[in-house]
């Protein structure tokens, strides 16, 4: 069992993975430099051969290494300790810590961040939200000023339509007075 010797197993395969690129290139596959074409099938077939074993070592490896590596994923996960020694799962203990701590910090800056950019867009939400209100009061100036003209207008259309001298105070009604009764209403 590999038991907390990833590090040793992934290695153990990159040692086994350089030997096999030597034995590669001294096995005539220096692709930089022109070979003497040889004629000689035997030597050709034994090149083959090495090669395949080599091929083979190299696959028997690599499982071995992901053997290794799902078993301590497994332990990572909790599952499959009971074969552990106590340094072993104290080490293990260690790693996940230190994992955690690198999570927490990853969390951390990604929330600084979003913080950073909801108060950024909070700021620009507010400087429309002044500007939309300054709109807002400009166009209620202007509606007041427009009411004011139109009375005017209205008055002096008034004044023009009934002969009256101009009098720029308005007063509909007399304050004593009641109001006259409305000619259109059907009265029985």
């Amino acid at each position: 069992m590999c038991r907390m010797k990833s590090t040793a197993c992934h290695q153990q395969t990159v040692v086994a993975s350089s030997s096999s690129n030597e034995e590669d290139v001294s096995l005539g596959t220096d692709h930089g430099k022109e070979s003497t074409p040889t004629c000689d099938v035997a030597s050709s077939c034994a090149v083959s051969q090495r090669r395949s074993s080599l091929w083979k070592r190299e696959a028997a490896s690599l499982g071995k290494e992901l053997q290794c590596l799902q078993e301590y994923h497994r332990q990572l996960m909790g599952e499959e300790l009971s074969g552990l020694s106590i340094e072993d799962i104290e080490n293990l203990e260690n790693q996940l810590e230190k994992s955690m701590k690198g999570v927490r910090i990853k969390k951390e800056q990604i929330l600084t961040d979003e913080i950073k950019e909801m108060s950024q867009k909070g700021n620009l939400i507010y400087q429309e939200n002044l500007e939309l209100h300054k709109k807002v009061d400009l166009i209620g100036q202007e509606n007041a000023d427009l009411r004011r003209v139109l009375v005017l207008a209205t008055h002096v259309s008034l004044r023009n339509f009934i002969h009256l001298p101009f009098n720029s105070e308005l007063h509909f009604l007399p304050r004593n007075k009641e109001p006259t009764k409305n000619l259109y209403t059907h009265s029985s």
